[in-house]
């Protein structure tokens, strides 16, 4: 059986982070991924304190990616705005999830982790002497095992210990485009900025990516009018919005 002194089942942010920095601390680590990279997945924006732990993975996003230099939260029924600047030692950068997690998965190979892709753990048996993993592929003993596995909560849902969070948000729409070159759109990526639109059901997300992309999404918190599909619920918030129609306008809907 193959022995290892830390296993990590999950090849996200947080399974790729504790895998490279374990292994850059001498551990010997595996790491299994059930799926496949590059994978889809909503979320294309860091947040201020990830620059200090791309840092220490020793990954730079400086090429090729969005400066990320704030957010800005609108009302564009009172016309007010408030503007939050991101200034401190490490840059944040608008980066789609996809690209953010496949890079941290080779940074975690590079720095000397076992990482296996389209294996998934099926069983994890925890004793005083270690744990033992079975996957699809093989069977494995470690002497810690990290749930890594985020929504899917592996360990949660095999000991029934899953409890919902009241009150924290009920769901989000999204849609990719590709903007035409316009005032707004030029005006938009030159910032770098987030914005976010304030809206009587939650609020819409706007994230500027590479390639004259964009990011437009709905965060429904609050009851939705039943009538309306999923669809047309996300059509009806962003066209009323001004700054969105005139963003979209001459875009195409990306896939």
């Amino acid at each position: 059986m193959n022995k290892y002194d830390v296993i990590i089942a999950g090849g996200g942010p947080a399974g790729c982070t504790s895998a490279a920095l374990l292994a850059q601390q001498g551990y010997k680590v595996l790491l299994l991924e059930k799926g496949q990279h590059p994978r889809f997945h909503i979320g294309e924006s860091m947040m201020p304190e990830v620059g200090q732990i791309m840092h220490r993975l020793g990954i730079d996003w400086s090429t090729g990616n969005i400066i990320k230099n704030g957010a800005e939260f609108i009302d564009e029924q009172s016309g007010r705005s408030l503007y939050f600047p991101l200034s401190g030692k490490y840059r944040n950068y608008q980066i789609e999830r996809s690209v953010f997690d496949q890079k941290l998965f080779i940074n975690a190979q590079q720095q000397g982790v076992d990482a296996r892709q389209q294996e998934a753990v099926k069983k994890v048996n925890l004793s005083s002497d270690g744990v033992q993993i079975t996957s699809n592929k093989d069977r494995y003993q470690g002497r810690y095992f990290i749930d890594a596995t985020g929504r899917s909560a592996l360990m949660g849902r095999k000991q029934s210990t899953i409890k919902r969070l009241q009150k924290f948000g009920r769901f989000a729409l999204y849609q990719h485009f590709h903007l035409a070159v316009s005032t707004t759109s030029k005006a938009l990526f030159a910032s770098g900025h987030i914005k976010v639109l304030l809206a009587d059901i939650g609020w819409i997300w706007i994230i500027p990516l590479t390639g004259q992309r964009l990011s437009l999404g709905l965060v429904v918190q609050k009851g939705r009018p039943e009538a309306l599909t999923n669809q047309r619920l996300f059509e009806h918030y962003t066209q009323a919005s001004p700054y969105v129609t005139e963003l979209l306008s001459g875009s195409v809907v990306k896939d």
